[in-house]
């Protein structure tokens, strides 16, 4: 896999989070790096991030187990304090995702159902928003079109970003496709997932095809910024079903916070 590295600067970032270290995991789609998650947890352990922030799908709907993904949840769990957020996965096998979040608790995971939190560091604090993919039910239907879970997930934002206070946000969110969202709440730093970026990856041209935003997508890796807002996009480590990947290496993501 790739070990992206990304500095992300900003005026307004409090002086107790300078130098932080985040590390973005993102669709791992129940892979496995190694007998027990050895490669991966190694791997964790050895970037030694201040934080985890974990933007969903970390399960599949077509895998029937959840023993790969307790196993690296468990190897890391005591390596930072991790924040996570849902991927449509977790709520495609409603059963599946339930049995993650009790097993995620156990381990003094934080899970983000469409939360706001502080995260205090050095004697400064920052807010932190986490939201629930689209595809959670929101009306009592599991079906909804794609057009009404969105209108949910926005409305659900709005009302979460009304509560905030004056002071340094981040998002954790699976889906890229908001930004512009996002970038009208004024939030300063998002991380997402969701776009495997771009399944298969041309040089030159970039992502071919991505969920949610059909041929050539505009949001499938790196850093994007739009207005204030900077957005940090995970290729992701796994796949789901049918789809593979070319010229597209998985990816874990280490994000350093600087002040301008």
């Amino acid at each position: 896999m790739d070990i992206t590295r990304i500095k992300c600067q900003f005026c307004d970032l409090p002086a107790g989070f300078e130098g932080c270290r985040i590390l973005h995991i993102s669709d791992l789609h129940n892979c496995n790096y190694g007998e027990r998650q050895k490669n991966l947890v190694k791997l964790t352990e050895e970037l030694q991030p201040d934080y985890i922030f974990m933007t969903g799908d970390i399960c599949d709907e077509y895998h029937r187990e959840l023993h790969s993904v307790k196993e690296y949840l468990k190897g890391v769990c005591r390596a930072a304090p991790i924040y996570y957020v849902t991927g449509n996965h977790e709520w495609t096998r409603k059963d599946r995702g339930e049995d993650l979040f009790v097993y995620m608790k156990s381990l003094g995971i934080h899970i983000l159902h469409d939360q706001m939190v502080r995260l205090e560091r050095n004697g400064d604090c920052i807010q932190m928003i986490g939201m629930d993919d689209p595809y959670r039910p929101r009306s009592g239907k599991i079906h909804e079109r794609d057009r009404v879970r969105a209108e949910f997930f926005l409305k659900d934002l709005a009302c979460l970003c009304k509560e905030r206070k004056n002071m340094f946000t981040i998002l954790l969110s699976h889906r890229p496709e908001f930004i512009q969202f996002y970038a009208k709440a004024q939030i300063q730093l998002v991380f997402a997932g969701h776009a495997h970026g771009g399944l298969v990856r041309l040089p030159g041209i970039g992502g071919i095809i991505a969920p949610h935003q059909g041929l050539f997508p505009k949001y499938t890796e790196g850093i994007v910024e739009e207005r204030n807002t900077k957005m940090v996009i995970s290729r992701g480590m796994g796949n789901s079903g049918v789809f593979f990947r070319i010229n597209n290496k998985p990816e874990v993501v280490m994000a350093v916070l600087n002040r301008l």
